[in-house]
């Protein structure tokens, strides 16, 4: 067995195990009959309560430490999937091809339930100095004129913890022109 069909197992496995986590579902249970409470007679229709504003809840740093470690466990298992994908379209597994997308599209959507944010950057985009510390450039030259983004070869990622700066867990790979 080659190194890549071990790695394709373990891709497989990992995909499986998160899906049956994701999808699982105790199945022979039924909702519990809702109660009807009657309300007392003394209740007008006047608003006479107070209204008190409501108070959001800041995130502890706990969550926010919990959200980077779920969030970078899905980078590494989109990691994985890219690798799985990249050997599908070698094979021309189509049917394969299609449902990997599927569960690449909805692991990044996952991502943004975590305070991530994906890097990805259209055709044409002028390269920034600011867009540079967030980029590595894999394919082009960079040559004394202004550089403008090919297409982006590997998607990158933030994460936004809450008001301080962000942090980039990956950096979005491009082609230049």
């Amino acid at each position: 067995m080659t190194l890549a069909e071990i790695l394709i197992l373990c891709g497989v496995a990992s995909v499986g195990a998160l899906l049956g986590f994701l999808f699982g579902r105790k199945v022979g249970q039924k909702p519990e009959a809702r109660v009807a409470v009657e309300a007392p007679d003394t209740e007008s229709d006047e608003p006479t309560a107070p209204i008190a504003p409501i108070v959001e809840m800041s995130r502890s740093p706990h969550d926010l430490h919990r959200d980077l470690e779920v969030g970078k466990g899905i980078v590494k298992r989109l990691d994985m999937l890219e690798a799985m994908i990249k050997a599908a379209e070698k094979r021309g597994d189509e049917g394969s091809l299609k449902q990997l997308r599927l569960f690449e599209t909805e692991l990044k959507g996952l991502l943004k339930n975590c305070a991530f944010e994906s890097l990805e950057y259209p055709s044409g985009t002028p390269v920034s100095t600011e867009m540079r510390s967030r980029i590595q450039i894999v394919e082009g030259n960079v040559s004394g004129e202004r550089a403008l983004v090919d297409r982006t070869v590997r998607c990158g990622f933030l994460y936004l913890h809450g008001d301080e700066d962000t942090m980039i867990v990956r950096k979005a790979e491009i082609s230049v022109r």
